[in-house]
């Protein structure tokens, strides 16, 4: 079945969006959940991209921080490591930097395109291992630090 639209448009596979933007040699596999692959299949790190959530985390937090936030919650599951010590996948994630091709206008939008119809552009929520900085939780929260709820709760404590 054909995820294309009325137009004509044909999403990129995720395997397909990998290589427009990383330059060649790619030190590890993608596997992906729309059963597209990516980089040379002996590679000894293997990426298994498990869900749109895991292509989400990565698309909405570029760099270390969304590849960090979808392993850790279990969606982005890398093989040829330890699991309890992914540093060195992250070391050749480091080098990647210096691989990613800047894309054409064109090739731009069809991958903004594609993303969104796989379901990768929304925001995640930060994952709970992850606590949220002081600033960002009294966004959440509320600026405000005194409210009659709480200072009568507080008031209630002392007397």
């Amino acid at each position: 079945m054909s995820r294309s639209s009325a137009r004509g448009f044909e999403p990129l596979t995720v395997g397909q969006i990998v290589e427009k933007v990383i330059a060649p040699p790619m030190p590890f596999h993608v596997a992906a959940f729309d059963g597209s692959t990516a980089g040379p299949e002996d590679a000894p790190l293997r990426l298994e991209v498990t869900s749109p959530d895991a292509l989400a985390y990565i698309v909405t937090a570029p760099g270390d921080l969304g590849l960090a936030r979808a392993y850790i919650t279990g969606k982005l599951i890398v093989s040829g490591e330890n699991p309890g010590h992914p540093y060195h996948v992250f070391d050749h994630l480091q080098k990647l930097y210096g691989q990613f091709r800047k894309p054409s206008a064109s090739d731009l939008v069809t991958i903004a395109r594609s993303l969104k119809a796989l379901g990768a552009f929304r925001l995640q929520p930060a994952p709970q291992q992850e606590t949220l900085p002081g600033w960002k939780r009294a966004m959440l929260e509320g600026l405000s630090r005194h409210s009659k709820e709480r200072d009568k709760e507080v008031v209630s404590r002392h007397y």
